[in-house]
């Protein structure tokens, strides 16, 4: 028995693998975020666009005065993420964040911004109608005590007209951050989103099974005295 008679499944099979793979896989968001001469940003949540994806419980933080990598690994999600909103907090320059139930005093919330939003190069506090203290509050209890009516507030307010997908970074692009209490410009970044690596193994070996039956069937073609040939 022929390997060669198993070429047209394994071309089949490979296929509806790469299609499954491209469908449902695992991708890496990274935001590199530069923070200017300010304090540290806290209590960092991703939001992503997509299926009804959630924002990340893991809060990160983006230290002030450097560079710092930022990022998650989402799991078995339908497509690479196309746009992404931050939320985090910032304390008053001069104040310092103390560790207590209600979100501490003298904070801004601090927003991962497009650029090309209205107001996404700073110079325009608050523009939205919700209140800032609501979302600080919302940001602090959801990222410390994981309270799942903040993470209501602040999905209704991702999702609202409000924000609109003008305020989203997009993949590949770059961003602002943005304190809105003063409408201050205190960072800047970029963001990619990447398979994981066991992703991109899985598409390669899918897409080598593709070329492997492909060439079999070249050469058998090419073997085939009768191929080509008028009838006697």
């Amino acid at each position: 028995m022929k390997i060669t008679r198993f070429a047209a499944p394994l071309s089949a099979l490979a296929l509806a693998f790469a299609a499954t793979n491209a469908q449902a896989a695992d991708w890496q968001t990274t935001y590199q975020t530069t923070i200017g001469d300010y304090p540290d940003v806290t209590n960092i949540i991703e939001f992503v666009v997509g299926d009804a994806w959630s924002g990340n419980a893991s809060a990160y933080s983006a230290s002030g005065g450097q560079t710092t990598n930022l990022g998650t690994t989402w799991a078995n999600v339908p497509s690479a993420p196309t746009g992404s909103f931050l939320m985090g907090l910032v304390e008053d320059w001069s104040g310092n964040m103390l560790m207590e139930s209600a979100a501490p005093a003298g904070v801004h919330l601090v927003l991962f911004t497009n650029p090309g939003a209205a107001g996404g190069n700073g110079g325009e506090a608050w523009p939205f109608a919700t209140p800032e203290a609501t979302l600080i509050e919302a940001v602090w209890n959801a990222t410390q005590f994981n309270d799942q009516g903040s993470w209501e507030t602040l999905l209704t307010f991702k999702d609202s007209t409000e924000v609109g997908s003008s305020w989203f970074a997009t993949a590949g692009g770059s961003f602002n951050v943005v304190a809105y209490s003063t409408g201050e410009l205190i960072g800047y970044g970029t963001v990619t989103a990447v398979p994981e690596p066991r992703e991109w193994a899985l598409m390669l070996a899918g897409i080598g099974v593709v070329g492997w039956a492909a060439r079999r069937n070249r050469v058998r073609g090419s073997a085939d005295p009768t191929v080509g040939c008028a009838p006697a």
